[in-house]
């Protein structure tokens, strides 16, 4: 499929505050669900020579969307599908903006994976606790504290 957005409301528990709806939206370039894998793939425009698009991935965070988008499709198949426990791809396809106008596929790698999903987990946490706050000095002085 191409262009689909996934809409989620999730539900974030923060020790001694509660629980907090925070709502999520993506939109998913491209991904596959076969029978025991989804792929997720993420177009990006690179205005450098593609061996420096790495640098760009920690630079602009993209593993943590890429992390995000495979999260959110991962509980789309468990849910429409019965998948339980895919394996889970992903790759950033890469097209540079000025001439020759490479193209290059970049697969996500584990590490890079795992750092993504602690970060949108960490964000998660945050936005939770501004929702709670409503107050952004109240919530800076709570995390502050925490």
């Amino acid at each position: 499929e191409n262009e689909q957005a996934i809409l989620l409301d999730v539900e974030v528990n923060i020790p001694d505050l509660g629980t907090e709806i925070v709502r999520l939206k993506s939109k998913l370039d491209n991904y596959t669900i076969d029978l025991d894998c989804i792929t997720v793939n993420d177009i990006k425009t690179h205005g450098k020579m593609l061996p420096e698009f790495p640098a760009a991935i920690d630079k602009y965070r993209y593993m943590r969307e890429m992390a995000m988008y495979c999260y959110l499709l991962k509980l789309c198949a468990q849910k429409f599908y019965n998948l339980e426990n895919p394996t889970i791809k992903s790759n950033f396809l890469v097209v540079s903006t000025i001439p020759q106008y490479y193209t290059k596929v970049f697969p996500m790698t584990k590490k890079l994976f795992k750092e993504g999903l602690d970060e949108f987990r960490y964000l998660l946490k945050l936005a939770a606790i501004a929702l709670h706050f409503k107050n952004s000095e109240e919530a800076e002085e709570w995390i502050t504290n925490h």
